[in-house]
């Protein structure tokens, strides 16, 4: 299985901070799931190339190299939802919303639809979600 995985690799983008928790969990996890492939592309860049070259990368990957998966621990607003769309077309997206209880109404909800799926740490989200028609 190829997972493309898309999520800030040092705390608050700030390498003196060390490696961000999202890091840690989940791209080092998913690196050692049987069977999976691994391949990381860390919204840092962001910071080099600017956001518009960066989501042109990631989906230019996603086409050329159509992964099973792209798993997305987002913090901001690092994507374009315009390249979110078309990368449905070609593989799975997946969202982790971890800060639902709190960021539902100002953040999650808007990127929700932008994804094939999201995942929330929160039991009472998924109601929401589909009260919202996310």
């Amino acid at each position: 299985m190829k997972i493309f995985y898309a999520g800030v690799k040092y705390a608050n983008y700030d390498p003196k901070r060390g490696t961000s928790f999202e890091h840690n969990n989940f791209y080092l996890s998913l690196c050692k799931f049987p069977g999976a492939e691994a391949r990381y592309f860390p919204f840092d860049r962001i910071l080099e190339v600017g956001k518009e070259a960066y989501n042109r990368e990631l989906l230019r990957a996603v086409k050329e190299e159509k992964p099973d998966l792209l798993f997305v621990f987002m913090a901001y607003d690092e994507l374009d939802k315009r390249v979110l769309e078309e990368i449905k077309k070609y593989t799975t997206s997946v969202a982790w919303f971890a800060d639902d209880s709190w960021r539902f109404w100002n953040y999650s909800r808007f990127w929700a639809k932008n994804f094939s799926w999201v995942v929330t740490t929160f039991f009472w989200m998924p109601e929401l979600y589909k009260k919202e028609r996310l």
